[in-house]
């Protein structure tokens, strides 16, 4: 969409490689297509190193603004998640959990602000990513359900304060997503999970249709994408259940709660209907 972009993240190695490629596909764009801007305007890709759970993002944001004059969009898209049964889940789990998912995007939203003189400009765009469990709170997600439905309240009541003036903020709710985010969670001892892949499924959407449908919601009017679904099947099916339905949505995460705890403490993929399957036999041959 022609936009010049920031890339930030404690990674930098990481972001250096998102940077190359989207400088390649730019490139890639400008040599097919000679109707295209001059390529010393083309958009600029910059890497900014930023550590979303610090105390102090001033300096950061200063350098942010001072790059392009000004920020025009907000994306936060910071994340970490654990799996496993809220009674078990340390506190600094929970700590960080909050730091990373919920109070860190709330200072840098705050300081961009105000540093970047939004209200007096009446201006500004924040797209924050929330995620299913913003919405409808599923089993081994307490915590990280906790972080989502922060993330949803203050944002929203942040977008109603500010509404006259101008701001729109969007919050995209995707998911399960076909990445690495849970695969670092913790599982019991007697885990089957042989590799990483295992814990696939129809079900995930993948990355990069997750990545063009918040793209596509952000350009779209804010009136109908200030909130957006974004799953697969059955999830999608549960959410609007469990907005329109919700006695009924209760009944049943009651009764799958038990079943996708079972599978997780047998370290089956949670996300394969064979995996409950086997849940279900087992405990009907018992």
């Amino acid at each position: 969409h022609g936009a010049h972009l920031i890339l930030s993240a404690r990674r930098v190695d990481a972001l250096e490689q998102v940077a190359t490629s989207c400088r390649t596909i730019q490139e890639q764009k400008h040599k097919s297509n000679s109707n295209l801007i001059r390529s010393e305007d083309a958009p600029s890709v910059t890497v900014l190193p930023l550590d979303i759970t610090s105390s102090s993002l001033t300096e950061t944001i200063d350098r942010a603004i001072e790059i392009h004059g000004g920020v025009d969009v907000l994306v936060l898209n910071s994340g970490v998640g654990h799996l496993s049964p809220a009674p078990s889940t340390e506190d600094s789990t929970m700590h960080n959990m909050m730091d990373v998912n919920y109070h860190g995007p709330v200072r840098l939203a705050l300081g961009l602000m105000k540093q970047d003189s939004w209200q007096r400009q009446r201006r500004g765009h924040i797209v924050v990513t929330s995620s299913i469990a913003g919405k409808m709170a599923v089993p081994l997600s307490a915590s990280y359900a906790a972080s989502k439905f922060a993330v949803m309240g203050f944002f929203s009541s942040l977008r109603s304060e500010c509404g006259d003036w101008g701001l729109r903020i969007d919050l995209p709710c995707p998911g399960p997503i076909d990445t690495a985010f849970f695969r670092k969670s913790s599982h019991p001892v007697s885990s089957t999970l042989s590799s990483p892949e295992e814990d696939t499924s129809e079900s995930k959407m993948t990355s990069s249709r997750c990545a063009r449908l918040i793209a596509s919601s952000m350009t779209g009017p804010s009136s109908l994408f200030h909130e957006t679904w974004i799953a697969k099947q059955p999830t999608l099916g549960f959410m609007f259940l469990n907005q329109y339905l919700p006695t009924v949505s209760t009944y049943l995460m009651g009764a799958i709660g038990p079943l996708r705890l079972k599978a997780w403490e047998a370290g089956l993929p949670l996300y394969k209907v064979s995996s409950w399957i086997k849940v279900v036999r087992d405990r009907t041959d018992k």
